[in-house]
């Protein structure tokens, strides 16, 4: 098993390392900023989220990864309804942003071999598309938020209906603008 392992490591080239780095990184930061901020200088519980992130930034074929984003949702309500801490939109934002950089990072390091040698024309396309995910769907919500911010607090079931009608319609019609 070590040997293995040592093989590996021996065979590792640097796109396939600075990926795997990478995702270890944004898994980090999505799980220390959903997590309480009580519980952040905890020895334990950060050991426990190095060890997650590194898991998956080692092995991000399978569950792992969204083992790790529920891991990161299930901080982030446990913070807000639990802890107490108040919901800002820059939070918000930069979770899902990490979220989404977690996955699409998590899917490229999956289907890209450790000893590949990998043309960084690839993986800057990847991570240019990720980021304009990221950059576009950050834009949207602020302008959303700021669009609603005139309306009064609460909670409203026709609010909540009429945004799952929303993120249910919008893949599908941008799905078939690009049909």
């Amino acid at each position: 098993m070590i040997g293995r392992a040592a093989r590996r490591l021996e065979r590792l080239t640097p796109l396939p390392a600075l990926l795997r780095g990478g995702l270890f990184l944004a898994a980090t930061a999505a799980l220390v900023l959903a997590t309480p901020a009580g519980l952040r200088t905890s020895p334990v519980v950060l050991t426990g989220l190095l060890a997650l992130a590194a898991t998956v930034a080692l092995a991000p074929r399978g569950p792992l990864p969204t083992v790790l984003i529920l891991a990161a949702a299930g901080g982030w309500v446990l913070t807000t309804e639990g802890y107490g801490q108040p919901v800002t939109p820059l939070r918000v934002l930069l979770l899902a942003g990490l979220l989404y950089l977690v996955h699409s990072l998590a899917t490229l390091a999956a289907v890209v071999p450790t000893d590949a040698v990998v043309a960084a024309d690839v993986v800057r396309r990847w991570l240019g598309r990720a980021l304009a995910v990221v950059a576009g769907a950050t834009g949207l919500s602020a302008a959303a938020l700021a669009a609603l911010a005139g309306l009064p607090a609460g909670r409203s079931v026709a609010a909540t209906l009429a945004g799952l009608v929303l993120a249910a319609a919008l893949p599908i019609a941008v799905a078939r603008l690009f049909r």
